[in-house]
């Protein structure tokens, strides 16, 4: 794996939707100070009418990277991912674009039974994963237990940068919110968590924290870090760029 794609470089990792026009700027001009890692989303962020515009967008963007990295290298960069839509979406980007500045997928609702097909997309290339735990599976242990074994034996273990706790998707599969006044770990995510920690960390894989989606909370926001921290999470989603300096 390449010298960069350490999960400690990850930091605070925002996710901007494809369609934006400034992930450039951000990438090639510091536009976001403190900025470690991005994911450029074509998922959930993109509604199905703007895919099209996102795909020829995301062309664009990879043009600019590519001729900029063959210029002067991207070694201070931030780190770069995209997220896909789903598996078929993956084998077309990397099919038909050049990712050669792209430093891996983040892949959306990751399970043990999409594992072979993602692999199949990505093995005859030199990026780096971040599955996405997202899923129904994600609350059952002995699924997790079962997923945590089979990647640690997988040909793909050395290209997992590290595994992303998918926060907002996991209470929807509970039917939940999470309340303004509370840190996640007060929710049932709080069980999540500490189960993925002690079945993928004892297999050697790193976890990410999920977003706090309090941007103006700080004080929520802090008692949430220190409790990331406490887990041994590495990294954590941000949402808007207010929040990277704290995390």
């Amino acid at each position: 794996m390449d010298h960069r794609l350490s999960p400690w470089r990850l930091g605070a990792t925002l996710y901007m939707p494809a369609v934006r026009s400034d992930i450039a700027d951000v990438i090639l001009h510091n536009k976001i100070a403190g900025l470690r890692s991005l994911v450029i989303c074509l998922e959930d962020s993109v509604s199905d009418a703007d895919v099209p515009l996102a795909l020829h967008n995301l062309q664009q963007l990879l043009a600019q990277l590519n001729a900029a990295r063959d210029a002067a290298g991207g070694e201070h960069w931030p780190l770069v991912f995209i997220r896909p839509r789903h598996p078929a979406m993956g084998k077309q980007l990397i099919s038909r674009m050049d990712l050669g500045a792209v430093d891996g997928l983040v892949l959306p609702k990751f399970t043990r039974q999409s594992l072979p097909e993602w692999w199949r997309i990505m093995q005859d290339t030199r990026l780096c994963m971040m599955p996405t735990l997202e899923t129904e599976e994600v609350f059952d242990v002995m699924q997790m237990r079962e997923l945590a074994v089979t990647l640690q034996s997988h040909a793909c273990h050395k290209r997992i940068i590290a595994l992303r706790i998918g926060g907002n998707d996991l209470m929807n599969v509970v039917s939940l919110r999470r309340s303004r006044h509370i840190t996640l770990y007060d929710s049932p995510m709080g069980y999540v968590i500490k189960m993925l920690v002690a079945v993928f960390s004892s297999h050697d894989f790193s976890l990410t924290a999920p977003v706090c989606e309090h941007i103006d909370d700080h004080q929520i926001m802090d008692q949430e870090l220190a409790l990331d921290m406490a887990h041994g999470l590495v990294g954590k989603t941000a949402i808007h760029p207010n929040q990277i300096s704290k995390i």
